[in-house]
């Protein structure tokens, strides 16, 4: 594996056409230095707020005893999923002692947390609100790691509080991370295994993977305030560092 750093930017310099014309329009990702700085809810997501607002919230977490979740059938056994309070939940995550890692992941926000929506805003670059078709919420202990995958849609990942290290590769790598399945999935099946990856970025098997030797990737780290851009289809692992 061959790594670069994704382009950043501070938001203050951010030229709007610029961007549409080489981000955008370029399929190239870009880290945007303090994009949210503004939002509330870098003012008001605290632990208190949100116990405050849906502490006996039933919510879905997901756990593993190493904190690696995958969607793919290969997924560590000891990888679940339970419904707790969101006060039992959190006071998991934020225990450093915790014999499992946690993670609240891809839950729809206006559907679980509508208290929350207020708090955020539609990124100027989009546009036209309409044009966002989710609004998904994640909040995890450190450690957790959501495996190599990607998304149809594009996305504006954005940071509030902590820190997170995104590995990506362009969608030319396809061939090098070997997707789990190069077959439209059935009509009973939830997962399409053609956006989940096999391979692990941080512990390759190089033996079984031979061509990821190969893959040219991408690397950030986002702070409380940065958003990435990230086009449609780039593959991306995503690792809570704090």
């Amino acid at each position: 594996m061959h790594v670069k750093q994704v382009d950043e930017i501070e938001i203050g310099q951010l030229d709007e056409e610029a961007f549409r014309r080489d981000y955008f329009r370029g399929d190239r990702p870009l880290a945007i230095r303090g994009a949210v700085k503004h939002w509330p809810a870098m003012r008001r997501w605290t632990r208190d707020y949100f116990e405050s607002a849906f502490g006996e919230r039933k919510v879905p977490i997901d756990y593993s005893s190493d904190g690696f979740l995958t969607y793919t059938a290969e997924q560590d056994q000891n990888a679940k999923r339970e419904d707790v309070s969101f006060s039992e939940a959190a006071a998991e995550i934020q225990d450093p002692a915790a014999e499992r890692r946690c993670y609240l992941r891809n839950v729809s926000l206006p559907n679980l947390f509508p208290e929350l929506v207020m708090d955020i805003e539609t990124p100027p670059l989009i546009g036209d609100p309409e044009k966002v078709i989710m609004n998904h919420f994640w909040f995890g202990a450190a450690g957790c790691t959501t495996s190599l995958h990607h998304d149809w849609p594009s996305n504006f990942l954005t940071q509030v509080v902590g820190r997170k290290k995104l590995l990506l590769f362009a969608p030319d790598q396809t061939p090098n991370v070997y997707p789990a399945s190069d077959q439209a999935p059935g009509p009973d099946d939830t997962i399409d295994l053609r956006e989940h990856s096999l391979v692990n970025p941080e512990q390759p098997d190089e033996d079984r993977f031979p061509l990821f030797r190969e893959a040219q990737g991408l690397t950030v780290v986002l702070d409380p305030g940065d958003m990435l851009w990230l086009p449609p289809e780039w593959w991306h692992q995503v690792t809570a560092l704090d």
